[in-house]
């Protein structure tokens, strides 16, 4: 059974690079338009996250060549994240104790903090998130509830009351807005 395993982890990682090699080549056929590479990153992007867990190594040796080739520094820094998020899902997060060390989110914007925060188990982890969450309306909140990153965090005291009431009184701040006009 275990090298049925085996030849099939393999399978899965030389389609990962023969999916990504071909988005590359795309991407570089359109060297000028940065709208479009942006559309093809994100694409790749939501591809991923789906099997982030798969404990697939293909997955962060990729992510790390797309920041590497990535102009946009908010793509990089998602990929960077990503990155760490791979290793944390996985339970691997020690092999890559000393990048996560070196990586300061006090630099970035509100979401990498947050995010960093989730990932390491920092006691800011909490506050960190719902002040991000504050500032998410209605319309964007289950899109950004379903990121993988808050798998980490779902079922954890004060979350789950959160977003139990958030899920709950979804679009009341919209109907409330409505019959005040």
């Amino acid at each position: 059974m275990d090298y049925i395993e085996e030849r099939l982890r393999q399978v899965k990682q030389i389609g990962w690079y023969i999916y990504v090699s071909l988005l590359f080549r795309v991407r570089g056929q359109l060297s000028k338009d940065e709208k479009a590479k942006g559309f093809i990153h994100n694409e790749f992007t939501n591809h991923m996250l789906k099997y982030i867990d798969d404990n697939n190594d293909s997955i962060p040796k990729i992510l790390m060549k797309w920041k590497s080739i990535e102009s946009d520094t908010y793509a990089q820094l998602v990929d960077q994240m990503n990155y760490f998020l791979y290793y944390k899902l996985n339970n691997r997060l020690d092999e890559i104790k000393k990048e996560i060390d070196q990586f300061d989110p006090d630099a970035y914007d509100l979401v990498f903090e947050m995010f960093y925060a989730i990932i390491t188990d920092s006691k800011e982890a909490y506050r960190l998130t719902m002040e991000y969450f504050k500032q998410i309306p209605d319309d964007d909140f289950f899109v950004i509830y379903e990121w993988p990153v808050f798998k980490l965090v779902r079922a954890k005291e004060g979350y789950i009351e959160y977003f139990k009431h958030r899920i709950e009184n979804f679009g009341n701040s919209i109907e409330s807005d409505i019959i005040d006009k």
